[in-house]
């Protein structure tokens, strides 16, 4: 397990890419353990192979939201890392079925000859949604302990539903923590199937990481900040919405197919923060607001509740109205 070991596995990435293989490379592991470590270290290298540079620009080839994945997407050089930094943001199995999720799914799937060397970095492998695990990562990091990584490669045999073979985890005996030595950890998972090597990774020069981090709490803490309402601020917003855009919200009531102040029509038009014009509430959750307190009331204090639900789910299934993604920040 040495630097040596690390230098091979580029190598290897560097044949993936050049066997038009687009690949990507799922970086999982505990807070703070190094998987950004790991992906721009992977990346600084990558460069200096590929481009001849030891040039490495945090605001080029990290990403923290869809809108930058897809830009980079196409701006980056054929052959050029991508980090999606937060990978939870747009590959989380719960968030399937956002609209723009499925977009970058879809494109993802369609970028192959542009062979980008791409790494999704996310706490928790099992939160990627399941097409990206299942058919779309080429190579699984696991970071135990910091400056060590695991490397996994799936199981793509005939009939194989489970490439990665997940199960075998559960009979380890032995509990993996930050402090367990590296040589123990390397005893343990080179007995699973998909094991493929353990390296060992050096720390990211002082410079980089003090722009990486600068960069890191400007997209997930500066910026939600400004984006951040709780539900006092929601009723005001709401409030502020009923006396000035009653006519507005009444109108596309009247025009609408039920006629009805749906839960879609409340989120579109009464939900909107008027200094910043974002959303600040989805209509999921004025749906799942609701049933809260419906299942708390009495059924003879419902009278027209019934039809309304029935109205609201003809509506989700018109297709007429695709969910658009929450706003960073959003009270859920």
């Amino acid at each position: 397990m040495t630097y040596e070991n690390f230098d091979k596995l580029i190598d290897y990435f560097g044949k993936l890419q050049d066997a038009d293989l687009f690949p990507i490379i799922a970086v999982s592991g505990p807070l703070g353990t190094g998987k950004s470590s790991f992906s721009i270290q992977a990346s600084i290298k990558q460069l200096k192979k590929k481009f001849n540079t030891d040039y490495f620009s945090c605001l080029k080839y990290i990403a923290y939201d869809n809108p930058e994945v897809m830009e980079k997407y196409y701006s980056l050089e054929e052959n050029s890392p991508l980090i999606a930094d937060e990978a939870a943001r747009f590959a989380m199995g719960e968030d399937w079925n956002k609209a723009i999720n499925k977009e970058l799914k879809k494109t993802t799937a369609q970028l192959r000859p542009r062979h980008l060397l791409f790494f999704m970095n996310i706490p928790n492998f099992l939160w990627l949604d399941g097409k990206y695990r299942g058919e779309m990562v080429s190579m699984w990091v696991w970071i135990p302990t910091r400056g060590y990584a695991v490397i996994f490669q799936p199981d793509n045999n005939p009939g194989e539903s489970d490439r990665w073979h997940l199960n075998d985890f559960k009979k380890w005996k032995q509990i993996i923590t930050p402090f367990t030595d590296p040589r123990r950890i390397h005893d343990l998972v080179s007995k699973h199937k998909c094991f493929f090597d353990m390296v060992q990774f050096p720390k990211v020069p002082e410079d980089i990481y003090e722009a990486y981090f600068e960069l890191r709490q400007k997209k997930t803490y500066t910026e939600n900040a400004g984006n951040y309402v709780d539900q006092k601020d929601m009723a005001k917003i709401m409030i502020y919405n009923l006396k000035h855009k009653w006519d507005e919200f009444t109108n596309a009531v009247d025009i609408s197919r039920f006629k009805k102040p749906t839960n879609r029509l409340i989120a579109d038009k009464l939900m909107i923060d008027p200094y910043s014009k974002n959303q600040v509430l989805k209509y999921v959750t004025i749906s799942n607001w609701d049933n809260e307190i419906v299942r708390k009331l009495d059924p003879k204090e419902l009278t027209g509740n019934a039809d309304n639900k029935t109205d609201e789910g003809n509506e989700e299934r018109a297709g007429t109205t695709d969910e658009s993604p929450a706003q960073e920040g959003s009270q859920e």
